[in-house]
């Protein structure tokens, strides 16, 4: 099948682009020869994220969702046409009907959660148990899986999703709850997936990184487990933990895609819309995640309590079975993860070691250096293998020294929230 997907024109004078709705893109609602939609635009990819080119992710991860049965916005490429002018971008129908009420889960989320702040609070286990508590259900007209029976179900596999295709930006804003008049409530077709499938990437960075280096560096969700940032698929575990049969049900539906299904769906892209490189990087990239996915052993019977790891006996002898280009790049990433979490451009590290992430990202120990560009491509390095390995072996220990020091300080908020104290 090559036969690409259509083109929605829509004339320059029925369109406005509303500075209000939220979200760094430009959009506005537009009638259409598909019903009402929001009109996004496409930015061109390059380097800054406020460029990204969403198009084809958000068209590619509707598909994929209607592949697997989950609720989703169903996205057209369309572009605004004016004699002088073409402004590509992607619309997405209107999930809105007469007497519902659409609500941000931010706000459901707020009213359920004492002193609920997203940066600590945006956990899977707190998002489920709050759509557990309220009984919130699935969407009305939509075949889901046998065995999805509400909306905690259906949100497994929206995490599931997330991970498959990469999706780093399933915030608090852009998952709804709606209600209707009866009172009843139901969690929204999902929709917003622009972040996903590296389309934030330019060719440059698809180029200097695989999909499996991807996944591993810039593979954060929006959520967290005790204040720790967590990647898609560490997400879609910790729900599975707390819904294993609904997890496994998903698990069944991604098994069914196939990768010749995906590369179709890639090839019926227009040509002006994705680079070559960019279709090779998300086909790859999917093939990878679900793998990943397909890989978990989901054989739990109840809800595990994740303790924090013992470092100590790791940290007691040098691994040398790893690739040392796989110890370059873990180095160089928990790196700019400490950097990152300690707000710091320099860092003065446990046992020595100094870590300085502004331009590049250099990491000092006993007198010697290796630099990283922002790529964690090797700029200039004077340690030794073996010295690569051991400087390595530190920065994970202090790296899994801050996770646990942010997950204590989060189970104090919590026991202080519970107590009904202010913080």
């Amino acid at each position: 099948m090559d036969d690409k997907f259509d083109i929605v024109s829509i004339p320059a004078e029925k369109f406005i682009f509303n500075k209000q709705l939220d979200g760094i893109i430009a959009k506005g609602w537009v009638e259409t020869s598909k019903g009402r939609a929001l009109f996004k635009q496409a930015a061109q990819v390059p380097s800054d994220l406020s460029e990204s080119r969403t198009d084809w992710s958000e068209k590619i991860t509707a598909e994929l969702a209607s592949r697997i049965q989950l609720p989703a916005a169903k996205y057209e490429f369309a572009q605004v046409e004016s004699p002088d002018l073409i402004i590509p971008g992607s619309i997405s129908t209107d999930l809105s009907n007469p007497g519902e009420k659409r609500i941000p889960l931010a706000e459901i989320l707020d009213e359920s959660i004492i002193d609920y702040d997203y940066a600590f609070n945006y956990e899977v286990s707190q998002v489920i148990q709050v759509l557990s508590e309220q009984d919130i259900k699935i969407p009305p007209g939509y075949k889901l899986p046998e065995g999805i029976n509400d909306g905690v179900d259906m949100f497994v596999g929206v995490l599931m999703l997330d991970a498959y295709v990469g999706n780093t930006d399933r915030h608090d804003q852009n998952l709804d709850i709606v209600q209707l008049e009866d009172g009843t409530s139901y969690l929204s077709p999902v929709f917003d997936h622009g972040f996903s499938l590296g389309a934030v990437l330019d060719d440059r960075m698809r180029e200097n990184n695989s999909p499996q280096r991807y996944s591993e560096v810039f593979s954060d969700s929006s959520f967290s487990i005790d204040g720790v940032d967590v990647s898609g698929l560490e997400a879609f575990e910790e729900a599975a933990k707390l819904r294993p049969q609904a997890a496994k049900i998903w698990q069944n539906q991604l098994s069914q895609i196939r990768t010749q299904e995906i590369r179709e769906l890639f090839v019926r892209i227009p040509e002006d819309r994705i680079t070559s490189r960019s279709r090779d990087f998300a086909s790859d990239l999917l093939s990878h995640n679900q793998s990943q996915l397909l890989s978990l052993n989901l054989s739990y019977q109840q809800n595990i309590s994740l303790a924090p790891q013992n470092i100590s006996a790791r940290a007691s002898t040098l691994d040398t079975s790893k690739p040392i280009e796989d110890v370059k790049f873990e180095l160089a990433s928990s790196a700019k993860y400490i950097a990152f979490k300690q707000g710091k451009e320099i860092i003065d590290s446990v046992d020595g070691v100094t870590i300085e992430k502004q331009d590049n990202l250099s990491i000092r120990y006993e007198g010697k250096l290796i630099e990283f560009d922002r790529d964690f491509n090797v700029i200039s390095n004077e340690f030794s293998d073996r010295e690569l390995r051991q400087l390595n072996q530190k920065v994970q220990v202090n790296k899994q020294q801050l996770k646990e020091q942010s997950q204590q300080i989060n189970r104090d908020r919590k026991i202080q929230r519970d107590n009904g104290l202010s913080l």
